[in-house]
Protein backbone atom coordinates (compact mmCIF):
# COMPACT_ATOMS: atom_id res chain seq x y z
CA UNK A 1 0.00 0.00 0.00
CA UNK A 2 2.77 2.42 0.84
CA UNK A 3 4.39 1.66 -2.50
CA UNK A 4 1.17 2.67 -4.27
CA UNK A 5 0.96 5.89 -2.27
CA UNK A 6 4.57 6.72 -3.04
CA UNK A 7 4.03 5.95 -6.74
CA UNK A 8 1.63 8.89 -6.83
CA UNK A 9 4.58 11.22 -6.15
CA UNK A 10 6.08 12.27 -9.49
CA UNK A 11 9.66 11.03 -9.00
CA UNK A 12 11.27 9.53 -12.09
CA UNK A 13 14.40 8.18 -10.41
CA UNK A 14 13.76 4.71 -8.91
CA UNK A 15 16.39 5.17 -6.20
CA UNK A 16 14.70 8.31 -4.92
CA UNK A 17 11.34 6.53 -5.01
CA UNK A 18 12.66 3.66 -2.88
CA UNK A 19 14.19 6.15 -0.44
CA UNK A 20 10.77 7.80 -0.16
CA UNK A 21 9.16 4.41 0.50
CA UNK A 22 11.76 3.66 3.18
CA UNK A 23 11.14 7.02 4.88
CA UNK A 24 7.37 6.44 4.85
CA UNK A 25 7.85 2.95 6.30
CA UNK A 26 10.11 4.25 9.08
CA UNK A 27 7.60 7.00 9.93
CA UNK A 28 4.84 4.38 9.97
CA UNK A 29 6.79 2.12 12.30
CA UNK A 30 7.58 4.99 14.67
CA UNK A 31 3.95 6.15 14.62
CA UNK A 32 2.84 2.58 15.24
CA UNK A 33 4.81 2.46 18.49
CA UNK A 34 2.83 5.32 20.03
CA UNK A 35 -0.38 4.98 21.99
CA UNK A 36 -3.48 5.14 19.77
CA UNK A 37 -5.06 7.97 21.77
CA UNK A 38 -1.86 10.02 21.55
CA UNK A 39 -1.62 9.35 17.84
CA UNK A 40 -5.22 10.47 17.23
CA UNK A 41 -4.83 13.50 19.51
CA UNK A 42 -1.83 14.55 17.44
CA UNK A 43 -2.93 13.66 13.91
CA UNK A 44 -6.52 14.89 14.08
CA UNK A 45 -5.65 18.57 14.72
CA UNK A 46 -2.71 18.46 12.29
CA UNK A 47 -4.99 17.12 9.56
CA UNK A 48 -7.48 19.88 10.31
CA UNK A 49 -4.83 22.60 10.03
CA UNK A 50 -3.52 21.14 6.78
CA UNK A 51 -7.06 21.12 5.39
CA UNK A 52 -7.56 24.73 6.49
CA UNK A 53 -4.31 25.79 4.82
CA UNK A 54 -5.36 23.93 1.67
CA UNK A 55 -8.70 25.76 1.60
CA UNK A 56 -6.98 29.12 2.02
CA UNK A 57 -4.62 28.29 -0.85
CA UNK A 58 -7.58 27.34 -3.06
CA UNK A 59 -9.37 30.59 -2.21
CA UNK A 60 -6.26 32.66 -2.97
CA UNK A 61 -5.82 30.90 -6.30
CA UNK A 62 -9.47 31.51 -7.26
CA UNK A 63 -9.17 35.19 -6.36
CA UNK A 64 -5.98 35.52 -8.43
CA UNK A 65 -7.61 33.81 -11.41
CA UNK A 66 -10.61 36.13 -11.25
CA UNK A 67 -8.35 39.17 -11.01
CA UNK A 68 -6.32 37.99 -14.02
CA UNK A 69 -9.48 37.44 -16.07
CA UNK A 70 -10.72 40.88 -15.10
CA UNK A 71 -7.39 42.40 -16.21
CA UNK A 72 -7.54 40.49 -19.51
CA UNK A 73 -11.04 41.80 -20.20
CA UNK A 74 -9.89 45.36 -19.49
CA UNK A 75 -6.91 44.92 -21.84
CA UNK A 76 -9.16 43.57 -24.63
CA UNK A 77 -11.50 46.56 -24.37
CA UNK A 78 -8.65 49.00 -24.98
Amino acid sequence: MMQMACDAVPIKNKTQKYILVAIVVVIGIIAGQTDFATLINTLYPVTGWIGLIFLVCLAVKQIRLKMEKKDEIKMEKR
